[in-house]
């Protein structure tokens, strides 16, 4: 039921509902299988919807309403949905705490630079740690004995305040074009960085709804603008960072490699030689080491659609994010977390088993999920699974 990022849903041996996760309206329809399910239990998309959109904090009230609302209406489709359906399997996915810590961080972690000291949306996160527990306990109650995994998929902390431009580093050692050094026309809104300050400063005191989501999906300038400097020679750049988001920096990422301009066989020296200026990169103050991890793709995943990933996956030391920045200084402020001051963490903080003895004497990862269901089914899987079930036999 309500399973992450799948729309519309798809015919299978059960009942299934799903919600749209991109720029639309509230009230865009929901997705059932059998189409009867809706009706059945009243199921408001409405109420269920996710939001894409910023707010300012004015509006912060608006959002938490909206959330309590959203929270609510999930735990009542469940519970209806679990006494209602025969069912072997059932999935539920609580959507709102995520977006809660984006926006609340900042209010409720003192460490942030940007805590405001005692304020009304100190307990926002906690309130809704404490709404969710509840909605989860009505359900594992309802369950009675059966099998529970309680699960998040990441964790939560702070946006990263600073940033490495990583594209920098790539300029400065030949494997990144500036399009003004070039001698071509630099475009008026080269100067991104200064735009983006602008954009944030407005997004805060007034919010944009989903106004600015949309732009970037209609409108790809608005990406190439918000995401990756304008000022870059495509036609002459072996390799540069991927573009996560559109707004927000991570400390996670990845460097693609243009396939026109690095061959095949040339492709492994020229990643090495990347991860290896990666390794050399110090904080100018304290020159401890900030690229944490960085690694080929090959060497974390493999499988039918690996190009989908960058060639390099990297992960910055706590503090730092991927900046896109180009003819600039390497170290930056990252003024983008102003914006949502809470980002995802690898770690998750919670995984919790009912009525199963799982084996927590190793570290376990998502990968260990799917097997780990279907052992709890009885079902022997058709292929082999990177990950293994921790449910002790």
């Amino acid at each position: 039921m309500l399973p992450f990022n799948i729309f519309p849903g798809w015919p299978v041996n059960g009942a299934m509902v799903c919600r749209v996760n991109t720029v639309a309206s509230r009230s865009h329809p929901l997705s059932a299988l059998p189409g009867s399910l809706l009706e059945r239990y009243s199921a408001s998309s409405t109420d269920l919807n996710m939001l894409q959109e910023y707010f300012s904090r004015k509006d912060f009230p608006k959002l938490m309403e909206m959330c309590r609302r959203r929270t609510l209406a999930e735990g009542e489709l469940a519970g209806k949905m679990l006494r209602g359906e025969d069912w072997d399997l059932f999935l539920v996915y609580f959507s709102a705490l995520d977006g809660i810590q984006h926006f609340f961080w900042s209010f409720f972690d003192e460490t942030h630079p940007h805590y405001p000291g005692d304020n009304r949306f100190k307990e926002v996160i906690k309130d809704f740690y404490v709404l969710i527990d509840q909605m989860v306990g009505e359900i594992v109650e309802a369950l009675g004995d059966i099998p529970t995994i309680i699960l998040s998929d990441h964790g939560h902390g702070i946006r990263p305040t600073n940033l490495l431009n990583i594209n920098e580093v790539l300029r400065r050692h030949g494997y990144l074009a500036s399009a003004q050094k070039a001698g071509k026309k630099v475009n008026p809104w080269f100067k991104a960085n200064r735009i983006k300050q602008l954009l944030t400063a407005y997004v805060q005191r007034f919010g944009v709804g989903n106004l600015g989501l949309k732009l970037a999906q209609k409108f790809p300038l608005w990406k190439r603008l918000l995401a990756s400097p304008l000022a870059i020679d495509w036609n002459r750049t072996q390799a540069y960072v991927t573009d996560l988001s559109a707004i927000k920096s991570y400390s996670y990422g990845g460097i693609r490699l243009n396939r026109d301009l690095v061959p095949e066989a040339a492709l492994d020296g020229v990643i090495q030689e990347i991860l290896a200026l990666l390794g050399e990169i110090q904080d100018p103050q304290t020159s401890r080491r900030i690229v944490k991890f960085a690694g080929k793709r090959e060497d974390l995943y493999r499988g039918p659609f690996i190009n989908r990933y960058p060639e390099i996956v990297l992960e910055l030391e706590e503090g730092y994010g991927l900046g896109w920045e180009i003819d600039g200084p390497l170290f930056d402020y990252g003024f983008m977390h102003s914006l949502q001051p809470g980002s995802h963490k690898k770690d998750t903080p919670v995984l919790y088993t009912l009525n199963l003895a799982a084996d927590a004497t190793r570290p376990l990862t998502l990968m260990d999920l799917a097997p780990t269901i279907l052992a709890c089914l009885g079902v022997a899987p058709e292929r082999a699974f990177e990950g293994e079930s921790f449910v002790r036999a």
